[in-house]
């Protein structure tokens, strides 16, 4: 039993595996940096890139500070001149430039990434959000990236789209890929773009963009009505069922559009192979929440920014019936007593054990819990009227708008939130 214990908890966290990459952005100016990239793998083998580019940095801000990422090395230069970042990674405008206009850095260097957030593997590699293969820029707004790939012959990538801003980086997918597919609903382009050899199962298809539908429905506009879809070998040696969005790209395992996954590790909860299918769903609905939820929305706690999401996969797979949402309950209800039941908001994201699981299912079994006592649609409907009124909030706007739209149901509230009044 420790046995699958322990793997169900490792094979699990790395189906929703945080950006183990991520890096820490600080405040900056409105206007949008735009970077320009020439990216070419040293080897299709390696997840190492070599990188040449620029970034145009608006007009107002007259310095920025590049993130110091260990498995980089790049140099700088302005106008042709060397420009050497300090020790917080900081390069300055020239005095000689109009400080009227934007201005531009050049960099070139090489990038040399690890899994499993980029990887390389057969004949395929793959790189995904906050890991990025060029230099980023410290700053919380979203950014554009025009990008090129130097490759292979019979090779091609995909990446988001130019003109869809970024505010995680950069996600980008190189193979040698099948014809694009290319199918439309009432809101939405959807652009299949796989490897060779590689078929989807149509019900994943479908349930795809019903749930884009819905989240359109239910959130507005994410921004953009053209959606990129491919498939990665993430995990794919252990059966994993994951995603990763970036701007209007999603990278799927190709476990989450039918390929083979393996459930085996979670036998000891009594959750069985024929349940692979509520998990692949409830990752596709995840994932594609964070179109809204991570990217048009943030929040300032991390049941905010993922046990949102979690909460919208649950639900997702409970509007099919209800009994198929109850080995998803029993995986989260599993791993809610992981970690001491202690509040939940007023906590950040983070890497650390107790806090992702305090997000992603700690906080979604409260948010089902709350749906449970008003009516999930009721809840969706107040969610979605929060980050309407405050797309950034905290826990206490949280708490006073439901307070006044449920105030017999407070109580409930706050039980569900464990909160010690």
């Amino acid at each position: 039993m420790i046995i699958k214990v322990c793997r169900a908890l490792v094979i699990f966290l790395l189906i929703f595996n945080i950006a183990n990459c991520a890096i820490a952005k600080d405040t900056c100016a409105d206007a949008r940096l735009q970077y320009d990239l020439l990216i070419r793998p040293v080897s299709m083998f390696r997840s190492s890139f070599a990188v040449k580019g620029k970034v145009e940095i608006p007009a107002e801000m007259n310095s920025v500070n590049f993130a110091r990422i260990p498995w980089q090395k790049f140099v700088y230069s302005i106008a042709g001149e060397a420009a050497i970042p300090d020790e917080s990674g900081k390069i300055t405008r020239p005095a000689a430039l109009s400080e009227d206009d934007s201005w531009q850095i050049d960099f070139e260097g090489i990038s040399s990434l690890k899994a499993p957030k980029s990887q390389a593997d057969n004949g395929e590699i793959y790189c995904l959000n906050n890991c990025p293969p060029n230099p980023e820029i410290l700053c919380d707004k979203a950014a554009l990236y025009r990008v090129k790939f130097d490759l292979p012959q019979g090779y091609k990538a995909i990446t988001f789209d130019s003109d869809v801003p970024s505010s995680l980086g950069l996600q980008f997918q190189i193979a040698r890929f099948q014809e694009p597919v290319v199918r439309k609903t009432s809101n939405f382009t959807f652009e299949y773009v796989f490897p060779e050899g590689f078929s989807a199962d149509e019900s994943y298809l479908k349930f795809l963009e019903n749930t884009m539908e819905s989240w359109y429905k239910r959130f507005g506009d994410p921004g953009f009505n053209h959606v990129k879809i491919g498939v990665i070998r993430r995990g794919e040696a252990k059966g994993e069922i994951n995603g990763s969005p970036c701007g209007n790209l999603i990278l799927l395992s190709r476990s989450a559009l039918g390929g083979a996954a393996d459930l085996s590790g979670l036998a000891g909860l009594g959750i069985v192979a024929e349940d692979v299918d509520q998990f692949r769903k409830l990752v596709i609905a995840h994932e594609l929440s964070h179109f809204w939820f991570g990217c048009k929305y943030l929040g300032a706690d991390g049941w905010m920014v993922e046990g949102i999401p979690q909460y919208l996969g649950i639900y997702s797979v409970l509007m099919e019936s209800a009994a198929a949402v109850k080995p998803l309950l029993k995986f989260t209800e599993y791993l809610d007593r992981m970690i001491p039941l202690d509040s939940i908001p007023n906590n950040p994201f983070s890497d650390d054990k107790t806090l992702y699981i305090k997000a992603y299912y700690q906080g979604s079994l409260a948010l089902y819990r709350i749906g449970e006592s008003v009516g999930h649609e009721n809840l969706l409907e107040f969610i979605a009227t929060v980050f309407e009124g405050n797309s950034n909030p905290d826990f206490s706007y949280f708490d006073q708008q439901f307070k006044r739209v449920f105030p017999d149901k407070h109580d409930d509230w706050v039980k569900a939130w464990r909160i010690k009044e």
